[in-house]
């Protein structure tokens, strides 16, 4: 298929596919509660292709992904049990994890643009933060820091990278078909 989209509010869309729209075996792939893609069975590939892509290019990794990524999954397991945190005040507190979110609530790895960084999602009780994940590999048994280490490599790569590229070939092939008129300046 020659078309690439990207994702939108699902909120008030007719339940059809947003490529061939087509309403049997309708599926939505929502990035965040509510804001996704949908796509009928025959487009599933390609709304999963344009859902990667987009986060690639907003610098985003779901944790539920996160805990299935081949490479991934051992340094979230670690991020389960419980870690030391500085607050912002300074005070180091244990009892930290990682946030895993929820159906409604979503949670991601971020990376911050403004500091190169990757931002991991925790939580204690019913406190939540993001912190750098350098934060928290400091905090990791040294028999344990090349986890981290290979997280940070795999996340700089990209874990969507194929579908990012495969969505920008689609989109530059469409618009070098595209061309001005200009027939009517004479």
């Amino acid at each position: 298929m020659d078309i690439a989209l990207s994702p939108e509010s699902l909120v008030m869309v007719p339940n059809n596919c947003l490529y061939c729209y087509s309403e049997i075996d309708v599926k939505s792939f929502e990035i965040r509660h509510s804001y996704g893609i949908k796509a009928c069975f025959k487009c599933y590939v390609y709304a999963e292709r344009d859902s990667n892509a987009f986060m690639h290019r907003e610098g985003i990794i779901p944790v539920d992904y996160a805990m299935e990524h081949n490479t991934l999954k051992d340094f979230t397991n670690v991020l389960l049990e419980e870690f030391h945190v500085k607050r912002t005040s300074g005070i180091i507190e244990i009892g930290w994890t990682l946030d895993t979110g929820s159906k409604l609530n979503r949670k991601f790895f971020v990376y911050d643009m403004a500091t190169k960084v990757w931002l991991i999602p925790v939580k204690k009780n019913n406190l939540t933060k993001s912190i750098s994940v350098y934060e928290i590999m400091h905090n990791f048994p040294q028999n344990t820091k090349y986890l981290a280490e290979n997280a940070i490599k795999v996340m700089n790569t990209g874990v969507y990278i194929a579908d990012a590229v495969q969505h920008d070939r689609v989109v530059n092939s469409k618009a070098s078909f595209t061309v001005e008129d200009d027939s009517y300046d004479t």
